[in-house]
């Protein structure tokens, strides 16, 4: 049952309150900006809502706090999506703002998500229960890292970040792809 509310509560906020949402971003012309460069096909886009993913954070901080038990390591999973959602926010933000298509600069994205992403790995390092061992597909070995599990938390924080963004482009592509791999978790959980 938990594991159902998990999944169906923030699909059920979104369907809730998503047109609320996007009348709200509407009416204060939260709308993305289309570079004139790009095919003709991508200028229709102009103006669309931004800033959607406030909807996915609002669905997921809600399930944390009505339906999941509060452990660090789930705590911990909620701070780091919501800090990668407060970059994805700001870089928005700009460009709105600016009225521009440019957002935050590349190396500002990637400072904020290394800061996230050494939070996380600090605090597996020194606080969690999962530890510096990880499993090798296939074969069930453990290998003990030690202190190298922090650059390869940072590298995956910042990979699977980026590689959502890649993924989403400009034609929303992310939310497919989303929607399958979440279905599998939460399959696996």
């Amino acid at each position: 049952m938990q594991t159902f509310l998990a999944v169906g509560l923030p699909f059920l906020v979104l369907m809730l309150f998503g047109s609320l949402i996007i009348k709200v971003l509407n009416r204060f012309n939260f709308g993305q900006r289309v570079r004139g460069q790009g095919p003709e096909t991508h200028l229709k886009k102009e103006g669309i809502p931004t800033m959607g993913g406030i909807l996915i954070l609002i669905g997921i901080s809600i399930t944390y706090f009505l339906v999941l038990e509060p452990t660090s390591d789930v705590l911990w999973a909620l701070i780091i999506t919501l800090g990668m959602g407060f970059i994805g926010f700001l870089d928005d933000f700009k460009k709105i703002r600016t009225d521009s298509t440019l957002g935050l600069r590349a190396r500002g994205k990637i400072l904020g998500q290394i800061i996230i992403g050494l939070m996380l790995a600090l605090y597996v390092y020194n606080y969690s229960d999962l530890g510096t061992r990880i499993l090798v597909p296939f074969n069930g070995q453990a290998i003990d890292l030690g202190a190298w599990i922090i650059p390869l938390i940072v590298l995956t924080v910042i990979g699977t970040a980026n590689g959502v963004n890649l993924t989403d482009g400009l034609d929303g592509l992310a939310a497919g792809v989303t929607a399958v791999v979440t279905s599998a978790f939460a399959v696996i959980t």
